[in-house]
């Protein structure tokens, strides 16, 4: 797979279909734009259960989702197409996660499995058997070298491909709630719980909580670019912290119900949180003000959302988490709506007024 990057036109990943015109999803069909500066392109079927946490292939031209039916399926977006579905879990399929070549694909499922799939040939290549509690997450480090995963115990477990077994961290003392995720150099893991945030640093395998956390955590995004962590989870509230300096620097509220998603976009200038409240909202990170807001039928507790890793494209669930959606985002037009106040607490980045000027939106 190749890495994607701006010389490849936004036409050649997501590029108009001739008669293509699937029934519309949560009321919309492609081609229509429930807010300004935001178009749908692709309503993906063939789900028969709830659809966790869907992830981008590296060079974004597939994205892959697990499922309640106990199966994940890989789309090709452009061509908006299911090209294969992944069988052999026997329970649930609560995760997935790419190696950062884009030639394996992780899955953890509430089998007590983690497979370990062939991106290309589609076939599986390993089962790692053993863990006493079904997988709520995986995610693969951005150097390549590591798998971590949780379950529902207060261990992070890392998968040894020497000798194709589980090694423990040890009991952390952390209450799983099931979100992490890698700092950019792979150092690090953010972790969810029940009591707030944890940074657990790999080299001491020590881990120390983040301040005026929010409780029971259930999502954590990490920045790829900026020093920021957002985190979210029963609560209706998103906090963002400053990763270098561990200070808190945003409360946003806005929705009213608790808060089951959130992405960073590819620059880092656009944020997404999806609620049990039945919307999206795309914030913007300069002001934490809010773009816009679309209404999404919501069923299972952990909502798919991810933006994908080159261009301002966003995927997001529908019909009670069963289809996905692919956005179109027009960044420009986005920016030029007059913003939705929401509520927030402290102050940005420092700079942060000059990030929209020297950042490529």
């Amino acid at each position: 797979m190749t890495t994607p990057n701006q010389t490849n036109p936004l036409s050649d990943f997501l590029p108009d279909l001739p008669n293509y015109d699937p029934e519309p999803a949560d009321g919309v069909r492609v081609g229509e734009s429930p807010v300004p500066g935001l178009t749908l392109k692709r309503i993906l079927r063939g789900h028969t259960g709830s659809i966790n946490r869907i992830a981008w292939s590296p060079d974004g031209r597939f994205l892959a989702s697990p499922s309640y039916d106990k199966t994940i399926r890989i789309w090709d977006v452009a061509r908006g197409k299911c090209t294969a579905v992944l069988e052999g879990h026997e329970d649930k399929v609560n995760s997935v996660a790419w190696s950062p070549d884009g030639r394996r694909l992780a899955s953890g499922s509430d089998d007590k499995t983690i497979r370990i799939w062939d991106a290309e040939a589609l076939g599986n290549l390993i089962v790692f058997e053993g863990h006493q509690e079904g997988i709520q997450n995986v995610v693969w480090s951005p150097d390549g070298e590591k798998l971590a995963l949780r379950g529902r115990d207060e261990c992070i477990y890392y998968l040894d491909f020497v000798s194709n077994r589980l090694v423990s961290s040890g009991q952390l003392g952390i209450t799983s709630s099931y979100g992490m995720v890698w700092s950019p150099d792979s150092k690090s893991l953010a972790l969810g719980s029940y009591k707030g945030v944890h940074l657990y640093d790999e080299a001491t395998q020590k881990s120390h909580r983040l301040g005026a956390a929010i409780e029971t955590v259930s999502n954590v995004a990490w920045a790829s670019s900026r020093p920021l962590l957002a985190a979210s989870g029963f609560s209706r509230t998103i906090a963002v912290w400053n990763t270098e300096t561990s200070q808190l620097i945003q409360f946003l509220e806005g929705h009213t119900e608790s808060i089951n998603a959130i992405s960073f976009s590819k620059n880092d200038f656009l944020f997404v949180s999806k609620s049990r409240d039945k919307t999206v909202r795309i914030w913007r990170t300069d002001t934490w003000s809010t773009l816009a807001a679309f209404e999404e039928t919501h069923d299972s507790s952990h909502g798919g959302l991810a933006f994908h890793p080159a261009f301002h494209i966003l995927a997001t669930l529908g019909e009670k988490d069963t289809v996905i959606r692919i956005w179109d985002i027009d960044p420009e037009v986005l920016l030029g709506q007059t913003t939705t106040e929401s509520v927030r607490y402290t102050s940005a980045l420092s700079g942060a007024e000059n990030f929209f000027e020297s950042h490529d939106g």
